[in-house]
């Protein structure tokens, strides 16, 4: 058996299971979602640990709302 192709072809799959997750990540741009995909493609070991430390950044949805409701409470700019 040649571990060279075994190393490949899962390297390949693990390529092709991170790009599909960042096609359908939701609320991602397009813009955003071809960039990984190109980082991802042309830099597979180097892309893919780039898009798993920087690409799925998740803040929660409490964070979120509180970060709504402090805009929402900010006074208006002087004209």
């Amino acid at each position: 058996m040649n571990w060279t192709l075994v190393g490949i072809a899962v390297l390949f799959l693990i390529e092709l299971v991170v790009v599909m997750r960042v096609m359908l990540r939701p609320h991602r741009d397009p813009s955003s979602r071809v960039a990984w995909i190109a980082v991802i493609t042309f830099m597979p070991g180097i892309g893919i640990i780039a898009y798993l430390l920087f690409g799925e950044v998740n803040i929660g949805q409490r964070r979120v709302a509180r970060m709504r409701e402090v805009i929402a409470a900010m006074p208006a700019l002087p004209s």
